[in-house]
């Protein structure tokens, strides 16, 4: 990014205990900086899948709906009603780790939650912390939820 472009800070976002570690700490990271913070949840449509009858899409807009509904929950109970920071909530079908990576040609951090997991796991699986470490077109952070420690009292982690 050039020194005249607003500086951004990204947050992968998931309703799980370490993307709300992850929040809190980029809302920190955030406001010390003057930077707005970008609220990112990736989604994938669900697949439906039954044996005796012909599968049906999902109506258009239904996961859209409520992605937006989730950020905007996470944003009122993470960071408050009046969180003191710019903050931008961004719902986009994808994979989690390709949409962050795109995403992150435009910003100056991103910050994802990380799982403490056996590697196994990690391996069958996969791990977006992991992707974006690797493929981010900026410096990447991985918070784990037992690191963030309070910052504010307007910032809440919830469990």
């Amino acid at each position: 990014m050039s020194a005249d472009s607003p500086r951004r800070i990204l947050v992968g976002v998931d309703d799980t205990p370490e993307s709300h570690a992850a929040v809190a700490w980029a809302a920190g990271e955030a406001w010390a900086r003057d930077a707005e913070l970008w609220m990112v949840h990736a989604y994938t449509r669900p697949v439906p899948i039954a044996w005796h009858t012909v599968p049906l899409p999902p109506r258009p807009g239904c996961c859209d709906a409520a992605a937006e509904q989730m950020l905007s929950r996470l944003e009122l109970e993470l960071l408050g009603p009046d969180p003191q920071l710019r903050v931008r909530r961004i719902a986009v079908e994808g994979v989690a780790a390709d949409v962050l990576c795109r995403l992150s040609i435009n910003a100056d951090l991103l910050v994802v939650g990380g799982r403490r997991h056996p590697a196994l796991r990690e391996v069958v699986m996969g791990s977006v912390a992991r992707a974006v470490t690797r493929s981010a077109h900026c410096p990447v952070t991985v918070v784990h939820p037992d690191d963030v420690v309070a910052m504010s009292p307007t910032l809440r982690v919830g469990a």
